[in-house]
């Protein structure tokens, strides 16, 4: 009985070791590496309709890398216009001392339900910055990119005329990446949009679109395809 008791007790001392040591691969300082010195430029611009960012206020999120989280508790905001993100190592620091996230491919950003990553160009991609990962299935990718798009304002020319503001408009675009991690942006066009999610299965998917009422310009439909999809 006491023999069975310290194999009981060696056997949690082991494990706790180690957790201890697996959790300690990544300790408070492992996000420090991506982190750059470079301040948060400022905008001098007045009267701005709309913003550069996805969000105007920090948010608090989480930092992934290798299924493992490495930070938590960060600020992070996405410039959607620069296509950058800023961080606070920790989420009570003031904006002020936010610093530019240096572009990598090694993490995950989570922020809410959404979880971003940064897509390098390539020979096969012509595309690349922050995508927010929608669908990861074994066949297709499914991604979003959202840009926001500045619209120079303009001086009143005369009397009768009244000056426009500077604007940010916000703009939505989808991708899918094959097995092989290739990226092809998807159309505006409904049809064009389904069948590229399956050039091989071009009946099925439209079968599927019609019994299920799919509007793939609705996000959470244009999922559900992809998923679809990735069965085929």
């Amino acid at each position: 009985m006491k023999k069975n008791f310290l194999i009981f007790l060696l056997f949690f001392a082991t494990l706790a070791t180690v957790n201890s040591q697996a959790q300690s691969v990544f300790n408070d300082t492992a996000i420090d590496k991506y982190i750059s010195q470079i301040p948060i430029p400022k905008n001098n611009e007045i009267n701005l309709i709309g913003t550069p960012y996805a969000s105007e206020e920090f948010q608090k999120g989480i930092a992934i890398k290798d299924g493992l989280t490495i930070a938590r508790n960060i600020g992070l905001r996405y410039n959607a216009h620069k296509d950058i993100f800023e961080i606070k190592k920790t989420f009570v620091l003031t904006d002020d001392q936010a610093r530019l996230l240096k572009k990598t491919n090694e993490i995950t950003l989570q922020i809410n339900s959404n979880s971003f990553v940064f897509i390098s160009l390539s020979e096969f991609n012509k595309a690349q910055g922050y995508f927010v990962l929608l669908y990861k299935g074994e066949q297709l990718t499914l991604y979003k990119k959202i840009k926001k798009v500045y619209i120079p304002g303009q001086k009143a020319y005369s009397s009768m005329s009244k000056p426009v503001s500077p604007t940010y408009k916000e703009k939505l675009t989808y991708y899918i990446a094959n097995d092989k991690g290739v990226l092809t942006e998807l159309s505006n066009t409904k049809k064009k949009k389904a069948d590229a999610l399956s050039i091989d299965h071009k009946k099925e998917i439209k079968s599927f679109v019609k019994e299920n009422k799919i509007n793939v310009n609705k996000e959470k439909d244009l999922i559900k395809l992809a998923e679809f999809a990735d069965s085929l």
